[in-house]
This record gives structure tokens, sequence and C-alpha cells, in this order.
């Protein structure tokens, strides 16, 4: 999923929350601790005393030759993630991940109530600012910021999406849309620079952990980013789409590029350009993968094989789709081995601006 903090919800840059400060690659520290110790104690009980890191060829699976080559920092071995495996984090990591979230939180904290304070006192406290870069905005008006309106005309349009990001104006036409669940669970994320509109919601049948069945009045404009996760299937319908700004075209990149456990650079280890995520194996039930934009904007995506029937309807989902990758994009791929194929979604991308905008 696109990235915010763990904690609070907040934008990340860098990994770190403008809002609370939290660090989180202190998640991602702890989970590779965990995996190494996994890794030397299958090790040890197999006879193995050593574990290779080597250069490995980026082969074209279409041609059947070579594309490239990438150094592959993979171990070769899959990476176990498991709940079991996950609740063996020891009391003193858990003490020490809680002191890092408090020393992030409390500046802010501190500062949040003695506005709000102010506000009480002063008469006033529908607004007040946590930081100096950081102005709060109510949940109830996440259009606070928007410089147009859609218009009320439009026609009709409803479609099933699954994994995948979608452009606004590209994949999906402009409107205000009614989001249902259809199939399954996760996340979907509304992404919009230009008119500063961040929107997450969880999707799915438990209402206990926040999870939510249907949102209406969802305002996607052209050059918008919904990104849904793995997992989940859902309906959106309007009934004042817009005219799509951008046309699909022919994908410059024709071959699919296998990608094993490791990290890799776009550009250098395959050419940038907009893919598929898919698992090579069906068996690989853990992926996992980071991908690092030189905008310091971050996006996790867990590449699934599904299919879904409701309705005497059927969706089928191999992965994840028009996930883009411009020049110098860092991806670290864990848990198996995927494919790179090109969407056949593609249109023209302004890969110096991306994901700020298209």
């Amino acid at each position: 999923m696109a990235a915010k903090c763990r904690l609070c919800g907040g934008k990340l840059k860098q990994n770190r929350c403008e809002l609370c400060g939290l660090d989180n690659s202190i998640y991602d520290r702890e989970e590779r601790e965990l995996y190494r110790r996994q890794k030397d104690i299958s090790s040890k009980a197999a006879g193995r005393t050593n574990v290779s890191v080597g250069t490995r060829t980026v082969a074209s699976k279409k041609s059947g030759t070579t594309s490239g080559s990438a150094v592959h920092t993979g171990t070769g071995a899959l990476r176990k993630r498991s709940l079991q495996g996950k609740k063996r984090i020891t009391g003193i990591t858990v003490t020490v991940i809680l002191f890092v979230m408090l020393a992030g939180l409390i500046p802010a904290l501190l500062q949040g109530a003695g506005t709000v304070l102010e506000g009480i006192f002063d008469g006033q406290g529908e607004s007040y600012s946590l930081s100096e870069n950081y102005s709060y905005v109510s949940e109830d008006d996440p259009y606070a910021y928007v410089t147009r309106e859609i218009p009320d005309t439009g026609s009709s349009y409803e479609t099933l999406i699954g994994s995948g990001v979608y452009q606004i104006g590209v994949h999906i036409p402009e409107g205000t849309y009614r989001i249902e669940l259809w199939g399954g669970s996760g996340g979907v994320m509304l992404d919009d620079y230009d008119n500063i509109i961040f929107e997450y919601d969880s999707f799915g049948e438990e209402e206990e952990y926040g999870e939510v069945t249907q949102k209406d009045d969802v305002r996607m404009y052209n050059g918008a980013r919904l990104t849904v996760d793995g997992g989940v299937v859902i309906r959106i319908s309007t009934s004042n789409a817009q005219p799509l700004v951008r046309e699909i075209t022919e994908n410059p990149n024709q071959e699919t590029i296998i990608l094993e456990e490791g990290s890799y650079v776009a550009g250098e280890a395959f050419s940038e350009g907009m893919y598929n995520i898919c698992p090579e194996n069906e068996e690989d039930l853990f992926l996992y993968v980071t991908v690092s934009y030189p905008s310091e904007n971050t996006d996790y995506f867990y590449p699934e094989i599904n299919t879904y029937e409701a309705d005497g309807e059927r969706y089928e989902e191999n992965g994840v789709r028009n996930v883009v990758f411009p020049a110098g994009t860092q991806i670290e791929v864990e848990g198996g081995t995927v494919m790179l194929e090109p969407s056949a979604e593609y249109y023209e991308i302004n890969y110096d601006n991306y994901p700020a905008g298209y």
C-alpha cells in the first residue's frame, strides 16, 4: 500500500512520519532481524554453515535470453512470514519500539494539547496546528483544499477492480463514486496531490476492526491515484463520469522480467515503465514487494493469485496491476519470485513527477 505511518496514518517522507515523527523503518528492521534469525536456525538444522550472496542475471521470460544483470542481495531462501514467527518478538524489542514511538509523539502531543487549550479559552477549538510544517485537517472534510468541483452531470459508469494502481482520467473516469465491498478484505487508498486529498479505508466484513462495506461521495479527480490492496475486490459506480483525458497506448516494454528475492533498481536491472507484479509460483503465499521512488515516496505491494465469485460474477486476480517504476526506483522483493509483466493499460507517463502527478 502507499506509504502511511503504521502508528498514526500520517504521510511518510524517507520512511519518517511527517505528523508524529516516527521512523517507520524500525518495523522493517525488526522483520528482517526476525527473518535472519529464523534462517540461521534453519541453516544449522540442515547442516549448512554458509549463505551465498552473489550476482545474478535478470532473464527475459519471453525470449529466454538475458536482458541485463543486477546485483542480487537475496539469500536464495524464501522468507517465511507467519503469525507464529511474529509472536516471537521479545519483550525487550517491544519496549524499545514503544519508547521510540513515545519519543516521536511527545513533542507533537504537547504542542497540540497546548494549542487546543488556547482554543478552549479563546472560545475557538475548530482547528489547530500540530507543528509549524503540518496543519491538521478534520477527517470530516477531506476535500477542504479542492480547487474545483466535479460536474454533477455525466454518464453512468460501474466496474469491478482488484489489486492494482489506477490513474483517474486514464483507467477510471473522473466522477463522484460509491465504493462497495465485492469480495475479500483489504485497504483502498486515494491519493490526489493537486487537491490535497488523501483517503484510506479498510474494506471488509469485520466492523470491530474498523472495516467498512461501502463508502459514498468519494470524489475522484483527474490525476489522482486509486490504489487497491491485494486480497480485496471492490465495485465502484458513479452517475457523473466525465470523459477520459488520457488514452491507453501500446506499452513500449514487451518483455516479462523475472525478479527473484533480492534488491533491484529500475533503469539498471530492467527498463523503467509500467508493469504488473505477478507471483511466479502460486505456492509463494507471502510475497512482499517494497517500491521506493526517487521522489522519496514508498509503496508496499502484496502480489496474490485469487479467484472471487459472487452473484454470478467472477473476478480473477493475478498480482498487482499497473505499477509504475521510474528510473532510479528501488525494488525489494521478499518471500519468493515475481514476474514483471508489461501492463496492457499503459499511458504516457511523466516519470520525473511520479507519483506526485501524471
